[in-house]
């Protein structure tokens, strides 16, 4: 990724915590308090993870042969990784993490669940061989956790998008969000400023967004990534530097915010 220069970075992350609650925000970013660690986020990155290397695989060996290694077997090993970084970080014991569902989805169902997913993703990849490849940019660079910054109204944006697929009958890009958990997102702002990065940096056109559902194993169907809220979206990152560097943190308590926050032990603000 190119070096920036010495301006805040921002991201969409950065964005949609501020605009939920700010005091989350700060508690975070600004005072940087011990969040609670939650399983879903060590499970979410192995699953990620083990996705990205084989589609690294796919682009550089092509798919039969990356078909030949056992994907799902490597889910528990990252899965392990990422919980013993996230336990030397916090030394908070895994029985005391948040967990999500009413089934609790702590650390041995992913375990049973987590190789599903990956190998349902293979499934979906083969099964879509012959529609969807990977995009790659000009100079080389494959669609797979593609990582840029670019300009937002001033405000240094960075972006990491997950997969860039290319339709191979008709040639159009599809901008796609792996997610692992079970919700499915509402709106779109996350791929469209997804969009405006990836063509800030390579001025190579975007088309379309859809988010890749892991628990139904299924693509969402794909939206037109418009335009016409650039301005609107540049002013939203705009005001986060303003709020940001005024010290305005407005917080925003609420059952669905707090209920699941990792900072609601240093919140007086937080709402059961």
């Amino acid at each position: 990724m190119e070096q920036p220069d010495d301006r805040p970075i921002r991201s969409y992350s950065q964005l949609s915590q501020y605009e939920e609650c700010g005091e989350q925000y700060r508690l975070k970013r600004i005072e940087r308090r011990d969040e609670l660690p939650a399983v879903w986020f060590p499970a979410g990155n192995a699953f990620h993870q083990v996705t990205e290397v084989f589609d690294v695989q796919v682009v550089k060996f092509g798919l039969e042969a990356a078909l030949l290694t056992d994907w799902p077997s490597l889910f528990p090993g990252f899965l392990a990784q990422f919980v013993e970084e996230e336990l030397e970080k916090t030394n908070v014991p895994v029985e005391e993490w948040r967990t999500a569902g009413r089934t609790k989805e702590d650390i041995p169902w992913w375990n049973e669940h987590g190789p599903e997913m990956v190998r349902d993703y293979v499934d979906w990849r083969v099964k879509n061989a012959d529609r969807l490849g990977i995009w790659v940019a000009a100079d080389g660079t494959p669609g797979i956790e593609w990582e840029g910054i670019a300009s937002f109204g001033g405000v240094q944006v960075t972006a990491k998008v997950d997969r860039v697929f290319v339709d191979l009958k008709t040639g159009a890009t599809i901008i796609v969000d792996l997610k692992s958990g079970s919700y499915e997102p509402d709106d779109p702002l996350q791929l469209r400023i997804y969009r405006m990065a990836i063509e800030r940096r390579t001025a190579e056109p975007m088309w379309y967004g859809a988010f890749y559902m892991a628990r139904k194993a299924e693509m969402t169907k794909p939206f037109v990534l418009d335009t016409t809220n650039e301005q609107a979206i540049d002013q939203r990152f705009q005001r986060l530097e303003h709020g940001i560097t005024a010290g305005v943190f407005t917080p925003r308590p609420s059952k669905r915010n707090c209920a699941q926050c990792g900072f609601k032990q240093h919140c007086i603000f937080v709402e059961e």
